[in-house]
């Protein structure tokens, strides 16, 4: 409990301190990559025996009604030759590959709901629908917190000239 209180705290102080202040862009996106790894933690949770390829939904915490969070574990292989079909609103097409390279990835995805506009305010323009993210890190320790996030690319792929 008190853990969780921690966490929330320290996860709501640099939000506060961010609306409350002429904010510039540095401190917007630190108070987005704690949000990151906020929810990152919470999709994690969902992971009790996991298995490779199946959609986790992780429960956020009640104080951020209407954030969805996810996790699915991958083969970095499989996600190379085989991709994935559909993962809430992404498709990942076959050839994409993960740098630096791990041996399996979790891709967490997020759903901010309302909560977009703390997080990422734009002046002068209107959202016309939720922002979505989907991040992926290293899945070799599921209890580990703060993983670094993986690059997603499209492997270059050689053109042949006959």
């Amino acid at each position: 409990m008190l853990v969780s209180f921690l966490c929330l705290f320290l996860f709501l102080v640099p939000t506060l301190l961010v609306q409350s202040s002429d904010t510039n862009a540095s401190s917007m996106s630190a108070a987005a990559r704690a949000l990151d790894a906020f929810l990152q933690d919470y999709a994690y949770r969902a992971f009790v025996r996991p298995k490779t390829g199946v959609l986790y939904e992780g429960v956020a915490p009640s104080n951020l009604t209407g954030v969805q969070t996810a996790g699915m574990r991958l083969r970095s292989g499989s996600l190379w030759t085989r991709g994935v079909e559909m993962y809430k609103e992404f498709k990942i097409l076959v050839g994409v590959v993960e740098q630096p390279y791990v041996e399996r990835l979790v891709l967490v995805y997020q759903n901010l709901g309302n909560w977009f506009l703390w997080y990422y305010p734009l002046q002068n323009y209107t959202y016309l629908a939720p922002v979505l993210g989907l991040l992926a890190s290293n899945a070799s320790d599921l209890s580990a917190k703060n993983l670094p996030e993986l690059d997603l690319r499209e492997e270059e792929k050689e053109e042949e000239l006959t």
